[in-house]
């Protein structure tokens, strides 16, 4: 006599369609923070007087990972902005200052921190969703 597997194989799907579906939600807040996290470092760049050319320069970039997303902001130094090519000094002075003094204007951690509290937020929601 045949064993009838077909109720455990529906869990079974069901289950991965779910963890499916949680994963994508993961990564939809996960790309919203990243999308406000680059909006706060672009205002946070157009308020400078000497630096504000990094706001053309900031973008994220996302890579999806077997064990998850990885995603990288901040600026990129070889897009060009303007006349010249690399759009000046580099994102090190802009943020960290130059070895002789000046630069270290721009804030990066600030207007990328503003926005966990609002990830954990929708996290927590999804987890307690769960």
């Amino acid at each position: 006599m045949p064993l009838d597997t077909s109720e455990t194989q529906k869990l079974i799907d069901a289950v991965e369609s779910f963890e499916t579906r949680t994963r994508d939600e993961a990564e939809a807040i996960l790309v919203k923070g990243a999308v406000e996290m680059k909006r706060n470092l672009k205002e946070n760049a157009r308020g400078s007087k000497y630096f504000k050319q990094f706001a053309k320069k900031i973008t994220y970039d996302k890579k999806r990972r077997a064990s998850g997303v990885e995603i990288e902001l901040g600026p990129e130094n070889d897009k060009p902005t303007g006349k010249k090519p690399g759009g000046g000094p580099g994102a090190g002075v802009a943020y960290f200052g130059g070895a002789n003094g000046g630069g270290g204007t721009l804030d990066f951690d600030e207007p990328v921190e503003r926005e966990f509290d609002a990830i954990d937020s929708y996290m927590k929601k999804l987890g307690d969703a769960l």
